[in-house]
């Protein structure tokens, strides 16, 4: 993402497009979006206001931010959870990591 908290908070665009380059090799379709208006926010916000560079990976469609939103809610339950975007996020996470480790940043 590339804004947060509404979209009011900038992300680091940077490190969003790093993620995705990280994404697009391990064969996933993503894209950069700010978070849509009413859509709240994530620890990522924080960090930026502190001057940390900061993005958030968003595993669900931001269609979902009003219909259909189980997350933080009564019906966010194991059930809701799609086992290959958990793997993705970690394996994109990861990526992420070992790109920057190599680096040596």
């Amino acid at each position: 993402m590339t804004s947060d908290v509404n979209g009011l908070v900038g992300l680091s665009t940077g490190m969003a497009d790093q993620c995705r380059e990280v994404a697009r090799s391990l064969g996933y379709d993503t894209r950069t979006v700010p978070m849509v208006f009413g859509g709240g926010a994530t620890d990522a916000a924080e960090f930026a206001r502190a001057g940390v560079e900061a993005t958030t990976l968003l595993a669900m469609s931001t269609d979902h931010v009003r219909e259909g939103l189980t997350y933080h809610t009564m019906n966010d339950t194991v059930d809701c959870i799609e086992p290959e975007a958990v793997e993705a996020s970690l394996l994109i996470a990861c990526g992420y990591i070992l790109k920057k480790d190599r680096e040596g940043i």
